[in-house]
């Protein structure tokens, strides 16, 4: 816990925003097929974020599934009997491409903040270079992050993304696909990359590790 500590102190280099949902996006509610909507701001890499939302109905009856940014929180409900399929990407205007397109080759990774979940979801990144594509899923427990105890950071290190080869100097396009069990809720406060340690972070977090052995020896003395 401590090294960990050293190094959001310490910070990375390199690391780049890819979207802190401070600008707002309208809720788009469906219960069948899907919508899109795309909206341009600040703390968006590129200036644009688009969001679809496409519904899959697990039973009949009246059932809904939305999708919205607001408060900094990017927010997917489903009603029982929905789970949605949310595909937000980050790709310039109208899908043209980021200008200028995106480094990330000093980065090891993107770093996802989920505030809260209350159903399992799997989580995709998907990064291209407008010619090559690669991707990372992760599946997120079931209630492994309540209300009283989120938010939660994770990492999907470039080192484990399948298909490629991707150029990270030259990302044209980035893709998060959540999707989810039936009636899942997940709000996500953020999305970046990490960078790689900084030598003085790496010394600092050695250092730390060193001091927690040399204590759990006295103790154990």
């Amino acid at each position: 816990m401590a090294a960990m500590l050293l190094f959001g102190l310490a910070g990375t280099a390199s690391a780049t925003l890819i979207d802190d949902f401070s600008t707002g996006q309208d809720t788009m509610t469906i219960s069948g097929g899907s919508d899109w909507d795309e909206v341009n701001g600040t703390g968006i890499l590129g200036g644009w974020r688009e969001i679809k939302i496409e519904a899959a109905p697990l039973s009949g009856g009246a059932v809904s599934a939305s999708v919205g940014v607001s408060a900094g929180l990017l927010s997917i409900a489903n009603s029982s009997g929905m789970s949605s399929i949310v595909t937000v990407t980050w790709d310039g205007q109208n899908s043209t491409g980021l200008s200028p397109l995106a480094d990330f080759s000093a980065t090891v990774g993107i770093l996802a903040q989920v505030f809260f979940t209350d159903l399992g979801i799997n989580m995709t990144m998907k990064i291209s270079d407008g010619t090559n594509t690669a991707s990372r899923v992760l599946a997120i427990p079931s209630t492994e992050i309540p209300v009283s105890t989120g938010p939660v950071n994770y990492l999907f290190q470039f080192s484990d993304f399948a298909g490629g080869p991707v150029d990270l100097s030259q990302i044209r396009s980035v893709q998060m696909i959540v999707s989810g069990n039936n009636a899942y809720d997940v709000d996500i406060s953020f999305v970046d990359t990490t960078g790689i340690p900084e030598p003085g972070t790496m010394a600092l977090s050695a250092i730390a590790l060193l001091g927690l052995g040399l204590l759990r020896r006295r103790r154990a003395a």
